[in-house]
């Protein structure tokens, strides 16, 4: 079997206002025709991901749904389980106006097959983080209008997910998980721009906070988690948005330096994003996204999103 990394928000209501049974409206008029949609980079190395392919499509949009009025989907997350991938992601419904979590298929990441909606709640989902743990498989899903971190495993992968419990009260956003150097640590989104970090012995808890109150208070540039945190020439990385222009502009990799209970420090993988919009087509407003998988082979797949026209 694969692993992530190694083989080791993103809340689209800053971009829409909706009501259920109502048209869903941008509140900008350049994102009047900009959906969220899914795509896929290929390379040699991680680095490689950031460049914009020629012609490059997306694998997936808002129009390969079948069991809802989807507005956009965004935010993918992959797993790869007896020769095959199953990438989950936020799907906005129109007529429930709030996102759940979607699930596609793929066997050569070329060809895509929608199945269904596999998680909504009577509050917004979005960010799938799933990850597996002592044989079982958990998602971790944004839901912080429901006032906490919820935790799900899976009943029946990947259709149907149980509710473990709220890991932490708070309204968090885009929390990121990975086991390091023995624990567990945890990145979440706080305010507007604010991280803070946890950690556990397992990730079914007890978490507890780092003991600085925060990591960044208001840092547009890279504070908001995107995506999955990996392993990665021995040190941790993960990605940040980069919302200073606008949010979901572009995204960052930023290498973890130093990371106990009571320190943190990390800096920029490169100083340009590892994700940054097109010059045109599907992803040319924004793309501030990517979990990205080691093959055996040495190559890179990134799932990624992105905001753009599309034809």
């Amino acid at each position: 079997m694969l692993g992530a990394g190694t083989v080791a928000t993103n809340n689209m209501f800053s971009l829409f206002k909706s009501t259920p049974g109502r048209s869903t409206k941008r509140l900008t008029p350049a994102a009047v025709l900009t959906p969220w949609s899914l795509g896929l980079r290929r390379g040699p190395t991680l680095e490689a991901l950031s460049l914009n392919p020629e012609h490059e499509r997306p694998i997936l949009t808002h129009r390969d749904v079948t069991d809802c009025e989807a507005t956009f989907v965004a935010d993918p997350f992959a797993w790869h389980r007896d020769g095959r991938w199953y990438l989950f992601f936020e799907t906005f419904d129109r007529v429930r106006g709030r996102g759940v979590i979607s699930c596609a298929t793929s066997t050569d990441t070329v060809k895509w097959n929608y199945e269904r909606v596999v998680l909504h709640e009577p509050f917004h989902l979005s960010y799938p983080y799933v990850f597996e743990f002592n044989g079982n498989m958990y998602m971790l899903p944004e839901g912080r209008k429901g006032g906490a971190v919820r935790l799900y495993r899976a009943v029946e992968f990947p259709y149907s997910w149980a509710l473990v419990g709220n890991l932490i009260e708070g309204k968090y956003k885009d929390c990121s998980i990975v086991e390091w150097q023995g624990r567990w640590w945890m990145f979440a989104g706080m305010g507007a721009y604010g991280l803070r970090i946890f950690h556990a012995e397992t990730p079914l808890g007890p978490w507890v906070p780092q003991r600085k109150p925060w990591v960044y208070l208001r840092r547009k540039s890279r504070a908001r988690p995107g995506g999955r945190v990996i392993s990665y020439d021995g040190k941790l990385l993960r990605f940040g948005q980069d919302n200073r222009v606008r949010y979901g502009h572009q995204l960052r990799a930023l290498v973890v330096d130093e990371l106990d209970s009571r320190r943190f420090r990390e800096h920029e993988l490169s100083d340009k994003p590892i994700l940054a919009p097109a010059d045109g087509g599907w992803n040319s407003v924004g793309m501030h996204h990517m979990d990205p998988w080691r093959l055996p082979d040495g190559s890179w797949l990134g799932f990624v999103d992105g905001a753009g026209t599309l034809n």
